[in-house]
């Protein structure tokens, strides 16, 4: 006999299958969690989709002149002069130059994730006529002139910025959503729900109305998160490990994620057992075999995705390691590696992780390898 959580799973995969069916075409690709430890907060992400994601790590220093991607549907488009040095981390095969993740010089994060739920809500989104950037520059928008969440928040509540999400991304309809974090644990999460209006979220995941921020997927939403996770009960019960879902589904990986930050402890640890526990933990968490379906949506090419690079970002000591699934090797490196660059300086680190352990830096002139960044 099948028990009161599994029953309950079953009809929450089935309720989610429904929906992702008739929201068209999707890849549910890409997890964030973030972990409280002694040693600091813990970003852990993964770039994930079903065909090759890479990795162009783009550095801005203060000052550097950047630009929203064009926006059609949208009167004042961003332009600004950056306030912060920042890493922007930038996809460019798939997502025409797209930053997935970052950290700036004060170790706040942005991060972009798939929202699969929006698809059919981004041509209603209106313009509010504040400025608006181009999800796919969002992160790097916000790292460049914002050194906390509670600061990104205030300016959104302030219409300082919006996201033009009513945009083709590489001529393909992308419902994307944002979440900064910072090192005091504070969340900014901004999602597009499913009439076109966007709903921002703020809280610290050390209180327990912050804890559901701790995870950002691509599905569920925020407000469907809160009924997921109360049917669930408390996650700390030993014998709700037999109920957990293994499936790559984006539920499955949601519960699965919150779960295991919720049960993972980081007492006793020096700085170097509590990273590898971060990475370990969102192995178990997040991180997708290449063929692996995805039991809700089957018959289509887009139930397989996998995981091509995985992050694992410090916010105090601003460290991160980036393990880059296509050839198997992980690069290290500190924010402060940068702290003699006076100009935008580039790495392709997926290419170059079979030979280096450390970003190589050149400059961004590169008109190929380049040519998406900004």
């Amino acid at each position: 006999m099948k028990s009161s959580a599994s029953q309950k799973l079953a009809v929450l995969l089935a309720t989610a299958s429904a929906l992702v069916v008739t929201a068209g075409p999707i890849a549910n690709a890409c997890t964030r969690i973030l972990f409280d430890t002694d040693h600091g907060i813990i970003n852990t992400r993964s770039f994930d989709w079903s065909t090759e994601l890479d990795n162009v790590a783009h550095f801005r220093p203060a000052g550097f002149k950047n630009a929203s991607k064009p926006l059609d549907n949208y009167e004042n488009v961003l332009e600004w002069e950056a306030r912060y040095r920042s890493i922007s981390f930038v996809e460019t095969v798939m997502l025409a130059g797209a930053t997935g993740h970052g950290i700036n010089e004060h170790g706040m994060a942005a991060d972009l994730l798939y929202q699969g739920w929006s698809l059919d809500a981004l041509e209603l989104h209106e313009d509010t006529g504040a400025p608006a950037v181009h999800i796919a520059d969002t992160p790097s928008y916000l790292l460049e002139n914002y050194k906390s969440a509670r600061e990104v928040y205030d300016a959104y509540a302030n219409g300082e910025w919006q996201v033009g999400w009513n945009q083709l991304t590489n001529n393909h309809r992308h419902p994307f959503h944002v979440s900064v974090s910072d090192p005091t644990g504070d969340v900014f999460q901004l999602e597009l729900l499913k009439d076109g209006t966007p709903k921002a979220w703020f809280g610290n995941i050390g209180t327990e109305e912050g804890k559901l921020l701790r995870v950002h997927g691509n599905d569920p939403l925020v407000t469907e998160a809160r009924v997921v996770l109360a049917s669930y009960g408390d996650l700390n019960n030993p014998q709700l490990a037999k109920a957990i879902p293994g499936s790559p589904s984006p539920l499955g990986r949601f519960v699965r994620s919150q779960w295991l930050a919720e049960i993972t402890s980081f007492s006793d640890l020096n700085y170097e057992q509590t990273m590898g526990k971060a990475r370990n933990t969102f192995s178990m968490a997040a991180i997708n075999a290449m063929d692996a379906p995805d039991e809700e949506i089957p018959a289509r090419e887009e139930a397989r995705y996998g995981t091509w690079v995985q992050f694992t970002t410090n916010l105090q000591s601003k460290q991160i390691m980036v393990d880059m699934h296509k050839y198997g090797y992980q690069m290290v490196l500190h924010f402060d590696d940068t702290a003699q660059f006076r100009e935008s300086m580039c790495a392709d680190m997926v290419e170059q992780s079979p030979k280096f352990r450390t970003p190589q830096w050149t400059a961004c002139t590169d008109p190929v390898k380049y040519k998406h960044g900004t």
